[in-house]
């Protein structure tokens, strides 16, 4: 069973958005799935403002493109 995004290692889903095989904004849609899923239970954040998660994620992205061969996160 392929694992989704939300369950990789922080460096695999590094390789593989390096790759473009993932991007930002998908293993942020699937991270804010599964805290969607669990902090009713959990209760891990105080904050959240998922609209900005995505809009950052997909800044991430665009800058990706812009330079292939890096990754889309990071400083």
């Amino acid at each position: 069973m392929a694992q989704t995004p939300n369950e990789l290692h922080a460096i695999d889903a590094l390789a593989q958005m390096a790759a473009g095989r993932l991007t930002a904004e998908a293993l942020t849609r699937a991270s804010r799935e599964r805290i969607a899923t669990r902090d009713g239970i959990v209760r891990a954040f105080a904050w959240l403002d998922p609209e900005r998660a995505l809009d950052v994620a997909r800044a991430r992205d665009r800058a990706g493109r812009a330079a292939p061969g890096k990754p889309s996160v990071g400083g």
